[in-house]
């Protein structure tokens, strides 16, 4: 496990770093994380279309990292683009601020389910995650069937909710 060098700025990853594990980058917890704490907040340029790399925030609005900067750089910038997907999550988005849904230890992998913030991903991907409730392959909320929407009631993000009742209502679809 090689530690990636950082200079970020404490307002901004104060309770994470980001980690080379597998051969991958991810981020981690510094030290023991309490349920409801914030772990970091993801912050960028808003672009209308989702990307490989973009969180989406909004009904048509996508954080995206600055892609003209070095590994150094966006680790330094954009941690959050290093965080990786689970179908059983240790932390949620509520708006911009990733914050823990449970105690996260020290040195543990900080993850979020894709699901609940992407109405669909620009690249799905197959999930190896290995949870009891993994779906498999993550395409995004708009593909999941109404049990895997359930299951995200609690953490999946109001626009997504907004772009499901539309999707759901007659007429032309979205």
């Amino acid at each position: 496990m090689t530690d990636v060098r950082l200079t970020a700025r404490p307002s901004l990853q104060a309770q994470v770093r980001v980690e080379r594990r597998d051969d991958a980058l991810c981020v981690v917890a510094r030290s023991t994380v309490a349920p409801g704490d914030p772990l970091l907040r993801i912050e960028g340029r808003i672009v209308t279309r989702p990307a490989r790399h973009t969180v989406q925030v909004g009904k048509d609005e996508h954080v995206a990292g600055d892609t003209g900067l070095d590994l150094e750089q966006q680790i330094e910038r954009f941690p959050w683009r290093f965080l990786n997907h689970s179908c059983a999550p240790n932390a949620a988005l509520r708006g911009r601020e990733l914050i823990a849904l449970r105690a996260i230890a020290a040195g543990e992998e900080v993850t979020f389910d894709y699901h609940t913030t992407e109405w669909e991903l620009a690249t799905p991907f197959a999930c190896h995650c290995g949870a009891d409730c993994c779906v498999g392959v993550v395409r995004g909320y708009r593909h999941l069937d109404a049990q895997a929407r359930c299951r995200l009631d609690a953490t999946v993000a109001p626009h997504l909710l907004a772009l499901a009742a539309c999707d759901a209502a007659p007429g032309p679809s979205r």
